[in-house]
């Protein structure tokens, strides 16, 4: 590395965040032990105040640099961040979140040991309203991954039981709580696909973990992830069943071309199995969705109709289930809907409250 490299770029997307929880964001990296790094906050056309604070956090300081651009998503705001970004690794932070102070210097420290990583990846902390929760992403504490061996990996972002992996609260398949060589990422043209409204990180993902000559993870918490009733996650979106089977699309197109073991089928299952909590939770039964619980009731058996679902449920393992994963599974199997959605209540309350018992 060059003496006027810089070792980090920071891309933070900012679209409808907290002054203060923006504000905490950005200390956090401009915190850090080590200062070889520049920040880049993409403003998405935010609503809210959040563009504003961004232009009063660049005030003075040569390390940030704002960019305001049309309302396009998270993704086309991760890809500007990509093309602007002049660090020699790229971290992606979502602006609700934060980093540990030592971020940069544990990174780096990994990153020695191993140059030939194209991707490195550390645990994180999972941050509920009313409880922090240490989140390793995998049952060993560290893995060192070239050819096959970044399957596991791989299935790391569609079913973690598969490799008894499923030790935390969040998965693998964000972009945070890792670096990526941005030469890495230029060379091998990756980038966030607009077209997806949900788990854009997910297949993002999944093609740089294959394109990536070695992947590195080391079980060091240097991120925080606040979980709270107002993520992501909590928002209303009618059309989600529509966005990720998009994604099931593109997983399964993706599971052909690399010709994937059996294994990743039966991960996929999983993966749509467990989708249809998220379609509870962020559309049949959200608390904005004001059509009568009998309507949603009917809705939410069409969708498990379609052949998508039931050859799912009919391929699933339970043996790659746990307890609250096989409860689910049974409601869904035996259509008991009214089951499914007093267990859905108590997985809110559990999820969104304590932080366990969400997987």
């Amino acid at each position: 590395m060059g003496r006027n490299e810089i070792l980090i770029t920071f891309v933070v997307p900012v679209y409808r965040v907290p002054d203060d929880v923006l504000k905490q964001c950005v200390d956090s990296i401009l915190s850090q032990h080590n200062d070889n790094y520049e920040v880049i906050l993409i403003d998405d056309e935010s609503p809210d105040n959040a563009g504003k604070v961004c232009d009063e956090l660049a005030i003075n300081n040569t390390k940030i640099c704002v960019v305001h651009q049309k309302n396009q998503g998270v993704s086309v705001a991760r890809n500007t961040g990509i093309k602007l970004a002049r660090g020699r690794w790229i971290a992606f932070v979502d602006a609700d979140d934060w980093i540990e102070n030592s971020f940069i210097d544990e990174f780096m420290n990994i990153s020695q040991k191993y140059d030939d990583a194209d991707i490195i990846i550390s645990s994180c902390y999972v941050n509920y309203s009313h409880v922090q929760v240490l989140n390793p992403f995998f049952k060993d504490d560290k893995i060192v991954a070239v050819g096959s061996e970044k399957d596991r990996i791989v299935l790391g972002f569609l079913c973690p039981n598969i490799n008894s992996d499923n030790v935390g609260t969040a998965d693998v398949g964000s972009p945070w709580a890792k670096l990526y060589r941005r030469e890495f990422l230029v060379e091998n043209n990756l980038s966030f696909n607009p077209e997806l409204k949900r788990m854009q990180d997910n297949v993002f993902n999944l093609f740089a973990v294959e394109a990536a000559k070695k992947v590195v993870y080391e079980n060091r918490p240097l991120y925080h992830y606040r979980k709270s009733t107002s993520s992501g996650f909590s928002r209303y979106m009618p059309h989600i069943v529509d966005y990720y089977e998009k994604v099931f699309m593109i997983t399964t197109d993706f599971i052909s071309k690399y010709h994937k073991p059996n294994v990743f089928i039966g991960a996929l299952n999983i993966k749509i199995v467990k989708s249809i909590y998220v379609y509870c939770k962020m559309d049949f039964f959200h608390k904005d969705n004001h059509i009568p619980l009998k309507e949603r009731l009917e809705n939410l058996r069409k969708c498990i109709e379609k052949d998508i679902y039931i050859d799912a449920l009919k391929a699933v393992n339970f043996r790659w289930l746990n307890f609250n994963e096989k409860i689910w599974y049974f409601m869904l199997k035996h259509k008991l809907y009214i089951g499914v959605f007093c267990v859905y209540k108590l997985k809110d309350f559990l999820y969104n409250v304590t932080g366990k018992g969400i997987k």
